[in-house]
């Protein structure tokens, strides 16, 4: 079985993110609701846009790639995170950002 790599930053093997977003599961509760997006901007413009959103609650940067941003997302339910997807979206800079994968996770068993 293939072991994953880990998030990293544009292509340099660097990591970025490691919080319950990358491991995919909710810190609270360890139930919820992960996403990914896509977001596009202007290459100059994708470190900085990339900070900005990393500030968000809940929300970890993947990867910086060009003109692409890979976001990690979580929260309580589906609306939240659609929520949140649009608040990038109306960021100044964001060209473009699609929802890419979505799911809602089960609670853990507690140990």
């Amino acid at each position: 079985m293939a072991t994953d790599p880990g998030p990293t930053d544009s292509g340099a093997g660097q990591p970025v993110a490691d919080g319950p977003a990358a491991r995919g599961r909710t810190a609270a509760h360890g139930a919820g609701h992960v996403a990914s997006a896509v977001v596009s901007v202007r290459p100059a413009e994708a470190a900085a846009l990339a900070a900005r959103i990393a500030t968000l609650p809940q929300t970890e940067i993947h990867a910086v790639s060009g003109s692409r941003i890979v976001v990690v997302m979580e929260g309580p339910d589906a609306r939240a995170l659609a929520d949140r997807l649009d608040a990038i979206a109306a960021l100044p800079g964001t060209q473009a950002a699609a929802l890419v994968f979505e799911q809602a996770l089960e609670p853990m068993d507690a140990a």
